[in-house]
């Protein structure tokens, strides 16, 4: 009964693996981007990999590398980035006494100061226009004047 079992499933894992072969599909490339379907106006790619397996382990070799290489010069950026950051802060001029830190419980909020007058002139509230000799002149009790035309009485 266990041999028929082990038998049968053999023969299911040998039957999955025959119908799951890697078979080649078609790409297509449609305007920026790739399909396994295609649409109107799509291009039908060839993806054969035609190298041999030598050559494969050629450009896999030159690819770490050259991201091995990136990490290093990563690497020393980063740390001369560091060097330049330490060489620009000012020393601390109270480098033994320790610092004393204000803590902040609320949001701040935004005060502006209103700028001081300095000796300007007050601005007038209205201006009204006059013609001359027409206004009583101040100091003088009266009729106030009129304009009237020349030859008028």
């Amino acid at each position: 009964m266990i041999r028929t079992r082990c038998w049968v499933m053999s023969v299911l894992i040998a039957a999955s693996t025959l119908s799951t072969l890697a078979t080649a599909e078609n790409v297509y490339k449609c305007g920026n981007t790739y399909s396994q379907s295609p649409c109107p106006g799509a291009k039908l790619l060839n993806i054969d990999d035609s190298r041999d397996p030598q050559q494969k382990k050629l450009k896999d070799e030159v690819t770490r590398r050259d991201a091995e290489l990136a990490n290093d010069m990563e690497k020393t950026r980063l740390a001369n980035e560091a060097a330049l950051a330490a060489q620009r802060t000012p020393p601390a001029q109270n480098a033994g006494k320790p610092q004393r830190v204000k803590v902040v419980t609320a949001e701040p909020t935004l005060v502006y100061a209103r700028k001081p007058r300095l000796n300007r002139p007050h601005k007038p509230k209205a201006f009204t226009a006059a013609v001359p000799d027409t206004v009583d002149k101040p100091g003088k009790p009266g009729k106030p004047r009129t304009h009237r035309p020349e030859g008028a009485r």
